[in-house]
C-alpha cells in the first residue's frame, strides 16, 4: 500500500484531533503537526512532506522569531520547493465570497479547502490522489534527464 506524508501547518487542537483522527481513519496517510516556521521550512528542505495542509491564520507560528501566518509560510515553501513539486492546500475557515481566489494568488498554494469538512472519505481520495498527481508530475520532468545521462 502506498503511504502520503503530509505535513498539517494547524495551530488549533480541536483541528489537530480531527486531522488526526482523518489521517488515522485513511489507513494511509502518514501525518505530521507543526507550527514553527523554521521546522516547517527544514521538513520541506528534507523532503519530509508529499503534501501540505495549511491553516491560514497561525496564532502562535513564527518565522525567524516573528510572527507569520500562512501565507507567507505557502509563500516560502513555494520559493524552496521550486525544483521538489509540494503541494499546498489551504486548509481554513475563510470561506467567503472570493476568499479562494484571493488566498490562492496571494500564497501561490495549489489549492483550497474550506472548513469544516465535509466528506471525509472524499477529502482522503482527493489528498491522494493530488500527491500521486504531483508525483507523476515530478517523474515527467525526471525523465529526459535520466534519459541524457545514459
Amino acid at each position: 500500500m502506498q503511504r502520503y506524508r503530509v505535513l498539517a501547518v494547524e495551530d488549533d487542537p480541536g483541528n489537530k484531533k480531527v486531522l488526526a483522527n482523518i489521517f488515522r481513519l485513511s489507513g494511509c496517510i502518514d501525518g505530521t503537526f507543526e507550527e514553527n516556521g523554521e521546522a516547517i521550512l527544514d521538513i520541506i528542505r528534507s523532503n519530509g512532506a508529499d503534501l501540505v495542509l495549511m491553516d491560514i491564520t497561525l496564532t502562535n507560528s513564527t518565522l525567524r522569531g516573528d510572527p507569520v501566518d500562512g501565507l507567507e509560510l505557502t509563500r516560502q515553501i513555494k520559493a524552496l520547493a521550486a525544483e521538489k513539486k509540494v503541494p499546498v492546500v489551504l486548509l481554513t475557515a475563510h470561506c467567503l465570497r472570493g476568499d479562494a481566489d484571493r488566498f490562492l494568488n496571494a500564497s501561490g498554494a495549489d489549492a483550497y479547502i474550506a472548513k469544516p469538512l465535509q466528506d471525509i472519505e472524499g477529502f482522503i481520495v482527493w489528498l491522494t490522489l493530488t500527491v500521486e498527481e504531483f508525483r507523476a508530475r515530478g517523474a515527467e520532468t525526471e525523465q529526459p534527464t535520466e534519459a541524457l545521462a545514459r
